[in-house]
């Protein structure tokens, strides 16, 4: 009902944020990392008040709103290959689902991200897909051996430096989310989903300053999982154009479409006492292009104030503030299949152990033993020492040497780095 396509674009990392508040209480605002087979999706999360951004698709403005969010085209299947300069680059073609990457055996011939993780050591062959889909070391050996036999490389040293390539895009996303507006990774957690997410996720928060990062259950369908828990929303906003009015007038302002929104909530079965609704102001200094989203409140003129010092770094104190919108967000109650359980320590026996190649590691030129788990087999509490891979049905989460992991009372995958 009242479905509109604009809304859909990169819904994807928005139902794996939706997520995020149903399977933790950490508490702490997050930074989004959402990796599949094509792309990279960074959001930041948990500002409070800036939740909500204009959506732009190539550089071209939609009449849409969505998470402040950047992508890159960086994934799983993303190639690796030599520019018209020599230089190394991985994405934004893809290999796509057919033929695929080399190792999975349907007539890849060019190398992609899988293949490199599956060179260092970084994917087990016999646990992809739980085990349904076996892969092939010797191909994925082959197609990257000749990419780096130009230079010199062998098979592992160029698939690391194929991960360092595709590392660096990953980390300028997460900077131009973070730091470019003004906020320190090094207080958020990084919230890693997608099917080849956590490969990388905890060496971009060791790169980031960032200390934690947690890998929710079934990483690779997470999204998806959000999206179909996540409460009904109407979103309503109208132009004002006045300079910042009273409080009372902000509330006469917004009454006509509380009540619509209401109306709308409890025509699709929200019952009246469940629908919350937030209050968002739209405010800029008089001259200025730019809005900030600020929720409707007391101190709307110093927290303006805050905000514009927090982004630019000064704030003009004697120019009027403009309210050019108002936003309404009205949403009817979640349900979650989610309960956090009690936990008990302990350490689970690998299945397996292999060599494998980290490039985060300080001996990044040298094989660590790195023990291998099968995620449905551990309980909450489980505790795991890097160097160690997780893996599942839908991912495989990388925990560097210096790392620890733990299962949490959600079923979350937490790693930390040791101090």
């Amino acid at each position: 009902m009242n479905f509109k396509g604009s809304n859909a674009i990169l819904s994807g990392p928005a139902g794996g944020v939706v997520g995020y508040a149903m399977t933790t209480n950490l508490g702490q605002p997050v930074i989004g990392f959402d990796m599949g087979g094509t792309s990279t999706d960074v959001a930041l999360v948990g500002t409070g008040e800036t939740t909500l951004v204009p959506v732009e698709v190539g550089g071209l403005p939609l009449l849409a709103r969505g998470l402040p969010l950047h992508s890159v085209g960086t994934g799983g299947g993303s190639l690796a290959v030599r520019d018209l300069a020599g230089g190394l680059t991985v994405g934004p073609e893809s290999a796509g689902a057919r033929p695929g990457p080399a190792c999975y055996g349907r007539g890849g011939k060019k190398p992609t991200l899988t293949d490199a993780h599956l060179v260092c050591g970084r994917l087990h062959p016999d646990a992809f897909l739980g085990g349904d889909f076996p892969l092939t070391p010797s191909l994925a050996r082959l197609v990257v051996g000749d990419l780096g036999r130009i230079e010199g490389l062998n098979p592992e040293e160029m698939a690391c430096a194929i991960l360092e390539v595709a590392l660096a895009d990953m980390e300028r996303a997460l900077r131009r989310v973070s730091l470019a507006e003004g906020h320190d990774p090094r207080n958020r957690i990084l919230y890693s989903f997608g099917g080849a997410g956590s490969l990388h996720a905890a060496s971009l928060a060791g790169r980031m300053g960032m200390r934690r990062v947690v890998v929710p259950p079934h990483p690779g369908a997470f999204s998806a999982l959000g999206l179909l828990t996540s409460p009904l929303r109407r979103t309503f906003t109208r132009s004002v154009l006045e300079r910042l009015p009273s409080m009372g007038r902000r509330r006469e302002l917004f009454s006509p479409l509380v009540k619509r929104a209401r109306r709308e909530l409890i025509a699709e079965g929200v019952a009246p006492s469940r629908v919350r609704i937030k209050r968002i102001v739209e405010l800029r200094g008089e001259g200025q292009a730019g809005e900030f989203p600020l929720v409707d409140g007391p101190r709307l003129r110093e927290r303006f104030h805050k905000e514009h010092i927090r982004r630019f770094g000064y704030a003009r104190e004697d120019n009027s503030i403009q309210l050019a919108n108002i936003r309404l967000q009205a949403d009817g109650p979640s349900s979650s299949p989610w309960k956090k359980v009690r936990t008990r320590c302990y350490e689970p026996k690998p299945f397996d152990v292999q060599p494998a190649w980290m490039p985060e590691g300080k001996q990044s030129k040298k094989a660590f033993r790195a023990s291998w788990y099968i995620r449905e087999r551990l309980l909450p509490g489980a505790l795991i020492h890097g160097p160690a891979c997780v893996a599942e049905y839908s991912a495989t989460t990388v925990i560097p040497p210096g790392w620890l992991a733990k299962i949490d009372g959600w079923g979350c995958l937490v790693l930390e780095e040791n101090s």
